[in-house]
Protein backbone atom coordinates (compact mmCIF):
# COMPACT_ATOMS: atom_id res chain seq x y z
CA UNK A 1 0.00 0.00 0.00
CA UNK A 2 1.46 3.37 -1.06
CA UNK A 3 1.26 6.13 1.53
CA UNK A 4 0.82 9.71 0.41
CA UNK A 5 3.37 12.43 1.05
CA UNK A 6 2.00 15.38 3.01
CA UNK A 7 3.41 18.89 3.39
CA UNK A 8 4.19 19.95 6.97
CA UNK A 9 5.46 23.26 8.34
CA UNK A 10 7.60 23.33 11.46
CA UNK A 11 5.72 24.53 14.58
CA UNK A 12 6.74 27.88 16.05
CA UNK A 13 8.87 26.45 18.83
CA UNK A 14 11.80 28.86 18.53
CA UNK A 15 13.15 29.66 21.96
CA UNK A 16 16.07 32.02 22.35
CA UNK A 17 18.27 31.94 25.43
CA UNK A 18 20.40 34.81 26.79
CA UNK A 19 23.74 33.09 26.21
CA UNK A 20 24.12 30.29 23.68
CA UNK A 21 27.53 28.61 23.66
CA UNK A 22 26.27 25.51 21.84
CA UNK A 23 23.53 24.95 19.24
CA UNK A 24 22.10 21.47 18.68
CA UNK A 25 20.60 20.82 15.26
CA UNK A 26 18.02 18.14 14.62
CA UNK A 27 15.98 17.41 11.52
CA UNK A 28 12.18 17.78 12.00
CA UNK A 29 9.65 16.72 14.67
CA UNK A 30 7.85 13.39 14.38
CA UNK A 31 4.23 13.39 13.25
CA UNK A 32 1.95 15.23 15.68
CA UNK A 33 0.28 12.02 16.82
CA UNK A 34 3.59 11.10 18.52
CA UNK A 35 3.88 14.32 20.54
CA UNK A 36 3.70 14.34 24.35
CA UNK A 37 4.26 18.12 24.50
CA UNK A 38 4.63 20.89 21.91
CA UNK A 39 8.36 21.55 21.86
CA UNK A 40 11.52 20.19 20.32
CA UNK A 41 11.96 16.41 20.54
CA UNK A 42 8.33 16.05 21.69
CA UNK A 43 8.24 12.26 22.04
CA UNK A 44 9.13 11.25 25.61
CA UNK A 45 10.59 7.98 24.31
CA UNK A 46 13.36 9.89 22.53
CA UNK A 47 16.58 10.14 24.54
CA UNK A 48 17.37 13.74 23.58
CA UNK A 49 16.13 15.51 26.72
CA UNK A 50 17.36 12.65 28.91
CA UNK A 51 20.87 13.31 27.58
CA UNK A 52 20.64 17.05 28.27
CA UNK A 53 19.14 16.40 31.72
CA UNK A 54 22.16 14.28 32.64
CA UNK A 55 24.49 17.06 31.48
CA UNK A 56 22.39 19.55 33.46
CA UNK A 57 22.80 17.37 36.56
CA UNK A 58 19.09 16.84 37.27
CA UNK A 59 16.82 14.02 36.07
CA UNK A 60 13.75 14.90 34.04
CA UNK A 61 10.54 15.21 36.07
CA UNK A 62 7.92 16.35 33.58
CA UNK A 63 6.92 14.26 30.57
CA UNK A 64 3.86 16.01 29.15
CA UNK A 65 2.15 19.35 28.63
CA UNK A 66 3.30 22.84 29.60
CA UNK A 67 5.36 21.71 32.64
CA UNK A 68 7.51 19.56 30.32
CA UNK A 69 8.08 22.53 28.00
CA UNK A 70 9.12 24.84 30.85
CA UNK A 71 11.46 22.21 32.28
CA UNK A 72 13.17 21.81 28.90
CA UNK A 73 13.49 25.57 28.39
CA UNK A 74 15.17 25.82 31.80
CA UNK A 75 17.61 23.06 30.84
CA UNK A 76 18.54 24.98 27.69
CA UNK A 77 19.17 28.14 29.70
CA UNK A 78 21.14 26.33 32.41
CA UNK A 79 23.51 24.59 30.00
CA UNK A 80 23.67 27.53 27.55
CA UNK A 81 22.54 25.33 24.69
CA UNK A 82 20.03 26.18 21.97
CA UNK A 83 17.94 23.66 20.05
CA UNK A 84 16.82 24.01 16.45
CA UNK A 85 15.72 21.83 13.56
CA UNK A 86 17.24 22.20 10.10
CA UNK A 87 13.93 21.86 8.22
CA UNK A 88 11.15 24.44 8.05
CA UNK A 89 8.92 22.70 5.47
CA UNK A 90 8.95 19.04 4.56
CA UNK A 91 7.12 16.34 2.64
CA UNK A 92 6.45 13.35 4.90
CA UNK A 93 5.43 9.87 3.86
CA UNK A 94 2.35 9.05 5.90
CA UNK A 95 3.07 9.38 9.63
CA UNK A 96 6.65 8.11 9.42
CA UNK A 97 9.33 9.55 11.72
CA UNK A 98 12.22 8.11 9.69
CA UNK A 99 14.57 10.54 7.94
CA UNK A 100 14.30 8.35 4.83
CA UNK A 101 10.59 9.21 4.62
CA UNK A 102 11.08 12.96 5.01
CA UNK A 103 12.07 15.32 2.21
CA UNK A 104 13.13 18.85 3.15
CA UNK A 105 11.68 21.47 0.83
CA UNK A 106 12.63 24.58 2.86
CA UNK A 107 15.35 25.16 5.45
CA UNK A 108 15.08 27.04 8.71
CA UNK A 109 17.26 30.15 8.99
CA UNK A 110 20.16 28.68 10.94
CA UNK A 111 22.43 31.49 9.77
CA UNK A 112 20.22 34.08 11.47
CA UNK A 113 20.60 32.28 14.82
CA UNK A 114 24.37 32.18 14.36
CA UNK A 115 24.44 35.93 13.67
CA UNK A 116 22.31 36.62 16.76
CA UNK A 117 24.77 34.78 19.01
CA UNK A 118 28.37 35.92 18.57
CA UNK A 119 29.22 33.85 21.68
CA UNK A 120 28.29 30.62 19.85
CA UNK A 121 31.24 28.21 19.80
CA UNK A 122 29.92 24.81 18.73
CA UNK A 123 27.15 23.28 16.63
CA UNK A 124 26.20 19.68 17.46
CA UNK A 125 24.59 17.87 14.52
CA UNK A 126 22.40 14.99 15.68
CA UNK A 127 21.93 12.21 13.13
CA UNK A 128 23.99 11.21 10.12
CA UNK A 129 23.15 7.76 8.76
CA UNK A 130 20.16 8.36 6.42
CA UNK A 131 20.31 10.16 3.07
CA UNK A 132 18.08 12.91 4.53
CA UNK A 133 19.88 13.01 7.88
CA UNK A 134 20.62 16.23 9.75
CA UNK A 135 24.34 16.04 8.95
CA UNK A 136 23.86 15.63 5.21
CA UNK A 137 21.16 18.30 5.06
CA UNK A 138 23.22 20.75 7.13
CA UNK A 139 26.06 20.46 4.63
CA UNK A 140 23.55 21.07 1.82
CA UNK A 141 22.34 24.14 3.76
CA UNK A 142 25.91 25.44 4.07
CA UNK A 143 26.35 25.10 0.32
CA UNK A 144 23.03 26.85 -0.38
CA UNK A 145 24.11 29.81 1.78
CA UNK A 146 27.66 29.93 0.38
CA UNK A 147 29.05 29.40 3.88
CA UNK A 148 32.71 28.40 3.87
CA UNK A 149 33.56 25.16 5.64
CA UNK A 150 36.20 22.50 5.83
CA UNK A 151 34.36 19.32 4.72
CA UNK A 152 34.31 16.45 7.21
CA UNK A 153 36.50 13.54 6.14
CA UNK A 154 33.56 11.19 6.65
CA UNK A 155 29.95 11.59 7.76
CA UNK A 156 30.05 9.65 11.02
CA UNK A 157 29.66 10.09 14.78
CA UNK A 158 32.58 12.01 16.29
CA UNK A 159 33.59 13.69 13.04
CA UNK A 160 34.39 17.40 13.39
CA UNK A 161 34.68 20.25 10.92
CA UNK A 162 34.83 24.05 10.95
CA UNK A 163 32.52 26.60 9.36
CA UNK A 164 33.60 30.20 8.73
CA UNK A 165 31.21 33.12 8.84
CA UNK A 166 33.10 36.34 8.32
CA UNK A 167 35.96 36.22 10.78
CA UNK A 168 34.16 33.84 13.09
CA UNK A 169 34.90 30.13 13.09
CA UNK A 170 32.48 27.64 14.64
CA UNK A 171 33.29 24.04 15.43
CA UNK A 172 30.74 21.49 14.20
CA UNK A 173 30.57 17.92 15.49
CA UNK A 174 28.41 15.03 14.28
CA UNK A 175 26.79 12.77 16.89
CA UNK A 176 24.36 9.88 16.81
CA UNK A 177 20.63 10.42 16.65
CA UNK A 178 18.94 10.19 20.05
CA UNK A 179 16.01 8.25 18.61
CA UNK A 180 15.32 4.93 20.32
CA UNK A 181 15.20 3.41 16.84
CA UNK A 182 18.99 3.33 17.14
CA UNK A 183 20.41 0.84 19.70
CA UNK A 184 22.70 3.28 21.53
CA UNK A 185 22.87 3.41 25.31
CA UNK A 186 22.06 6.65 27.12
CA UNK A 187 25.56 6.79 28.66
CA UNK A 188 27.13 6.52 25.22
CA UNK A 189 24.99 9.37 23.91
CA UNK A 190 25.91 11.52 26.91
CA UNK A 191 29.60 10.87 26.22
CA UNK A 192 29.12 12.11 22.64
CA UNK A 193 27.27 15.32 23.59
CA UNK A 194 28.87 16.32 26.89
CA UNK A 195 32.34 17.44 25.71
CA UNK A 196 30.73 20.12 23.55
CA UNK A 197 28.30 21.52 26.11
CA UNK A 198 30.12 23.71 28.60
CA UNK A 199 27.79 25.86 30.71
CA UNK A 200 30.60 27.61 32.61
Amino acid sequence: MNEEYNIEVHPDWDHDIPEMKTLILGNFPPHKKRWDYEFFYPNKQNNFWKVLAVINGKPLKEMSGLPAIEERKNIMKNIKTGVMNIARRIKRKGHSARDTDIEIIEYNDVLNVIHKHPELETIIIAGYSAKNSTAIKFIEYLNSQNIEYEPPVKIKAGEKFIISIGRKKIKCVIVNSTSTAFPIKLDDLVSQFKPYIKPE
